[in-house]
């Protein structure tokens, strides 16, 4: 499971460019924003919290 904190003294407004944050993938590599420039990309953000639900989230489900 990975953890990313974003923190930001703007917030972000509707139609900017989201600031770019990095992580390291399960393999080792690690990743940009960036690196998604141009193409499409679902983040699904979620709190540590949201697993007691059981897996009954309907997160991304009409998709």
């Amino acid at each position: 499971m990975a953890l990313v904190l974003l923190a930001s003294q703007d917030k972000t407004q509707i139609g900017q460019i989201a600031p770019d944050f990095r992580q390291q993938t399960p393999k080792g590599d690690t990743i940009r924003l960036s690196d998604f420039r141009g193409k499409y990309l679902l983040l699904d953000f979620w709190l540590v919290g949201a697993v007691l639900d059981g897996g009954k989230s309907k997160s991304g489900q009409s998709l």
